[in-house]
């Protein structure tokens, strides 16, 4: 895959993160929870700052500072939508649907596997950085 198009996804995904934050705040203020609103905050601060990361990575490889190979965006970008769409899922679920013991079953492990995938691509970023 191009960079360009780890690029589009994350200021897709920046986009997106600004439009469930307003969202939560306005739509679910008053169906989510306390702890589902914290969960869905997290949610979307992670969405950002790793969006905003990719962004700054694919900056990083356009200056040469890092070699042009794109496994740990995607890494971060399978990440996000598994780490921080479980938990948007999750937070929607406790609250709306009393928790369904399904969704939890399903959603559940997605949340630590996108979470690892996350903290690997940022630890693969590492190999990719040139040695001068």
């Amino acid at each position: 895959m191009k960079t360009s198009f780890f690029l589009r996804l994350s200021i897709i995904s920046i986009a997106a993160a600004i439009i469930l934050g307003a969202f939560g705040a306005h739509a679910l203020e008053n169906i989510l929870c306390h702890y589902c609103v914290e969960i869905w905050e997290k949610s979307i601060f992670y969405q950002l700052t790793n969006s905003i990361g990719i962004i700054l990575l694919i900056i990083l490889q356009k200056q040469q500072i890092i070699k042009e190979k794109n496994t740990n965006l995607f890494l971060l970008l399978v990440g996000i939508i598994l780490f921080c769409g479980s938990l948007y899922t999750l937070a929607i679920a406790k609250s709306i649907l009393s928790e369904q013991h399904w969704i939890k079953s399903i959603m559940g492990p997605l949340t630590p596997i996108g979470g690892t995938l996350l903290i690997t691509g940022w630890f693969v970023s590492i190999f990719y950085i040139k040695k001068k």
